[in-house]
């Protein structure tokens, strides 16, 4: 699959394998986006570099349907996967880091975001029919509380 980004003077693209289910911006960075794919892959790329990601991350063992990115705590990335689990990330310092794993009982996870209001509450979705909707705290969550401290 590729990726676009396009201005008045140029037109860039980017590959990975497999297909992309998610591209995020980077709220406290507008040079960098993070894909996510079908294969439970997460890349970070810089818009002004070509073709080579600055990092990427084999987040979950299948495919990324939900991904978003805290709008106010810098480096807090939220994944959500067929796999049925939601992960908390840190990715400062292009290190990724997984301070948080949880299966939110709702089956596979077909979408999450990130309160713009409350920046740990998330909401999430998934293809349990008695129990497909599920919105948290990730710091009432099991180790959600150890990485809070970072953030705040």
């Amino acid at each position: 699959m590729r990726v676009f980004e396009c201005n008045q003077n140029a037109c860039k693209t980017w590959s990975v394998q497999g297909e992309v289910e998610k591209v995020l911006w980077n709220p406290f960075d507008p040079f960098t986006f993070l894909v996510a794919t079908e294969q439970g892959i997460v890349h970070m790329f810089d818009a002004r570099q070509d073709k080579k990601p600055l990092w990427t991350l084999s987040a979950h063992s299948q495919g990324i349907n939900g991904m978003s990115l805290s709008t106010q705590c810098p480096n807090c990335l939220i994944t959500g996967s067929s796999d049925k689990t939601v992960k908390v990330w840190d990715i400062s310092d292009s290190k990724p880091t997984c301070v948080m794993e949880k299966d939110v009982k709702i089956g596979m996870v077909h979408s999450l975001d990130s309160c713009p209001d409350a920046p740990f509450v998330i909401g999430c979705g998934g293809d349990v029919p008695s129990n497909n909707l599920h919105v948290m705290d990730i710091r009432e969550a099991a180790s959600g509380s150890q990485y809070c401290p970072k953030l705040l």
